[in-house]
């Protein structure tokens, strides 16, 4: 992949990890060249590429669009996650942290503590926003103590895609707390080297957010079927009414 065709890629992917496109939207290549400020080619090149992993569907004479996850999906890309991620932190616990990973960890935790204190009164999605972010550097730290490249590239590929996924997901304090303190529990089994209690911790940790997710989805669905009905419901009145 040439220069240009990389950067469309990287920019392209960062965008989708953030949120920035609604899932299931168009991805017109015209547009999105004259938003990177680069030709429909190496743009074509990316989307192509994040096809292939997962991220974006194409249809003859439709084009390219941001792929749309199912709860199947969720139930099937977080089961994954619950092998390989586990198989990882096992596989640290085993090794020991160095001293670097283990301060690295336990900053994040700290810096994870303070934002959800929120002493500086944010709004609840920039706390989330904050949140998230630190959540994906403690977990990108957690799996590369465990020494195995083979094991990081799987965990790397099966992890991105949860990334665009939780973007439309509006997680509630009470969840983002349960979660930090799984993040606790887990780096408190890996100080003390015990791998089989710290794998299960994180099997936990990573199907508890599969069920987040899921019971989140279910109850966004729903209340947006009482507003659509409630504006039919409108519609109707609306119409009957003689003035």
């Amino acid at each position: 992949m040439d220069e240009q065709s990389a950067r469309a890629y990287r920019d392209l992917k960062r965008m989708m990890v953030e949120g920035r496109f609604a899932m299931d939207a168009k991805l017109p290549e015209a547009h999105l060249a004259q938003e990177l400020g680069l030709s429909r080619t190496p743009v074509r090149h990316a989307l192509n590429r994040l096809e292939a992993e997962g991220f974006v569907v194409y249809e003859p004479r439709r084009g390219h669009r941001l792929r749309s996850f199912t709860a199947q999906d969720a139930e099937e890309i977080y089961g994954v996650r619950a092998l390989v991620e586990s198989e990882a932190v096992r596989l640290a616990a085993l090794r020991g942290l160095e001293p670097k990973a283990e301060a690295d960890l336990a900053g994040l935790i700290g810096r994870m503590e303070a934002i959800l204190a929120n002493p500086d009164g944010l709004e609840a999605d920039e706390v989330r926003a904050r949140f998230l972010r630190l959540n994906h550097r403690f977990h990108t730290v957690l799996y590369g103590a465990c020494g195995n490249q083979y094991l990081l590239r799987i965990i790397r590929q099966v992890t991105e895609l949860p990334l665009v996924l939780r973007h439309y997901f509006n997680f509630s304090d009470q969840q983002l707390h349960a979660s930090h303190h799984d993040h606790q529990s887990i780096f408190r089994a890996l100080r003390a080297r015990e791998p089989d209690r710290a794998a299960a911790l994180v099997r936990e940790h990573i199907l508890a957010a599969r069920d987040r997710m899921l019971v989140t989805g279910q109850a966004q669905a729903s209340r947006a079927e009482r507003d659509a009905q409630e504006v039919e419901g409108w519609d109707v009145i609306l119409e009957a009414d003689p003035r």
